[in-house]
């Protein structure tokens, strides 16, 4: 009821978080009343979004990854938190048609289209300093997103960008 999928019939626009958002009692009141379908918590940050476009949606209070799909531009618009407490990859990020956004690298491995190989110097490093420097991971193929960024795909162009907004 909170977190779950926000959607608006009316331009096709979905909002999906990966964590928790934190609003004030008044703000989870008003996202009640919002005219859009779905989680509350993503309901504010839809409005934000469809009032302001992609600079209105952050900053936002929690530790959680925000995607926004935009079917009228064809755009995938993913916000990281402020202090990265919620990690976010990027599978393949070199091509913006085959790229996959992900909370969790190794489900990868389950996926028959996805190959990935070993970062063996990331490994030893883990081993040896209990870190990996971002935004290498375990996987060659795998990068972190840093904290603060609003990374933008647009598969149909094959286009990527990403800027720090804070």
């Amino acid at each position: 009821r909170r977190f779950g999928p926000a959607y608006d019939p009316t331009t096709g626009v979905r909002v999906i978080c990966s964590g928790h958002l934190a609003w004030s009692a008044h703000d989870w009141s008003r996202a009640e009343r919002l005219p859009y379908e779905g989680g509350l918590g993503p309901r504010l940050l839809l409005e934000r979004y469809l009032k302001g476009g992609v600079e209105a949606v952050v900053p936002y209070n929690g530790s959680t990854i925000v995607v926004v799909h935009d079917p009228r531009s064809g755009e995938h618009h993913v916000y990281t938190d402020q202090f990265g407490y919620h990690p976010c990859f990027l599978y393949r990020g070199e091509s913006a048609g085959e790229c996959i956004v992900t909370t969790f690298p190794d489900a990868l491995l389950a996926d028959p289209a996805a190959t990935v190989s070993f970062d063996l110097v990331t490994m030893v490093e883990f081993i040896r300093a209990w870190r990996g420097t971002p935004p290498h991971t375990y996987y060659s193929e795998v990068k972190c997103i840093d904290a603060a960024t609003c990374l933008t795909i647009c598969p149909s162009r094959g286009a990527r960008s990403a800027r720090a907004y804070w």
